[in-house]
């Protein structure tokens, strides 16, 4: 599962997970909110406690999200879309394939300062 926790700019600093959603056998499954530090970070859907299926992922400290398909808690899409914030807005930055949370495949570049 992508998480804010593994990234560098969070260490030292006390992160608090919760989730809203659905359970099955006392893991998460079925559609559901992760919230890191009560802000969200995760919508979409759940197996087996990974993200599964679609959903979209916010990456707080690069201000970019990810909107598509996961399995296995990855990105795993041909045609998923990665946006950047710039001010207020989401601007579409890639569209296409993703495996294993990386780019693979066909796709393209959409902002202009690629």
């Amino acid at each position: 599962t992508p998480s804010l926790e593994s990234n560098n700019a969070n260490k030292g600093v006390e992160l608090s997970l919760t989730y809203e959603g659905s359970f099955c056998k006392r893991t998460r499954s079925g559609t559901g909110k992760e919230y890191q530090n009560d802000i969200l970070v995760y919508s979409g859907g759940f197996l087996n406690d990974s993200y599964y299926g679609e959903g979209i992922w916010y990456d707080l400290n690069s201000q970019s999200k990810y909107e598509g398909s996961f399995a296995n808690g990855k990105m795993n899409c041909p045609d998923g879309r990665k946006y950047s914030l710039s001010g207020t807005e989401w601007i579409l930055d890639y569209e296409g394939g993703f495996k294993d949370g990386l780019k693979n495949g066909v796709g393209k570049f959409c902002h202009k300062g690629y």
